[in-house]
């Protein structure tokens, strides 16, 4: 996955550039501008345009270690079969169908203050996330800028289209408040996070410098 960010001030965008294939993605901005544009962070308003008939988005459900019924794409009335609520840092999975690459965009603001961007469920469990900002860079980023109360041993992986599986990854230690390898987390991009420890909210409290 290739990413260009282009933002003004707090206000912005950020393309996501997708394979064909699978690809994790997450909404890095709040399209509801702060609660004032209602349904704003909806997929059929963040992901409207450009995208090939019959690609289609799925949910990861932490409960049943599954994803759920997909929501297909059409190109004749340029909505979702069925619409969900992607707020920034929920991540699902892409299906890119067309042999090329396709290039997603999401616009909005950059959420600053505090803000829950989800439930890390635990003991031994998977959730699909991503980062709630577009803040890239190594996964460090995400405990030290965006408030991710990582426990001992929790893991962060990425996925890797071409082999179709979740290879990369990095653990996290207590002991040295570090990850153990250098991930790169892209803005707009999708990582299952492994909570071995128990069930955490992950709040972010991210200020624009």
């Amino acid at each position: 996955m290739a990413q260009n960010v282009y933002s003004l001030n707090v206000v912005g965008y950020v393309n996501v550039t997708c394979l064909p294939g699978f690809n994790p993605i997450s909404n890095p901005l709040d399209a509801t501008m702060g609660g004032t544009v209602a349904n704003g962070n909806y997929i059929t308003n963040i992901l409207a345009t450009g995208i090939p008939n019959g690609c289609t988005l799925a949910q990861f459900n932490t409960a049943t270690i599954q994803y759920g019924s997909a929501s297909t794409y059409s190109t004749r009335t340029s909505t979702w079969g069925s619409p969900f609520n992607m707020p920034p840092g929920l991540g699902v999975m892409f299906h890119n169908i067309a042999t090329t690459n396709v290039v997603l965009t999401f616009t909005g603001q950059v959420e600053q203050g505090s803000y829950t961007v989800g439930t890390l469920t635990g003991p031994n469990a998977f959730t699909l996330m991503g980062s709630p900002v577009p803040l890239g860079g190594d996964v460090t980023n995400l405990t030290t800028y965006l408030g991710l109360a990582a426990g001992n041993g929790d893991i962060i992986q990425t996925f890797n289209t071409s082999s179709i599986q979740w290879s990369g990854s990095s653990s996290y230690s207590t002991r040295t408040s570090k990850w153990n390898n250098a991930l790169t987390i892209n803005p707009g991009q999708g990582f299952m996070y492994h909570s071995v420890t128990a069930t955490k909210t992950w709040v972010s409290n991210f200020t624009v410098q």
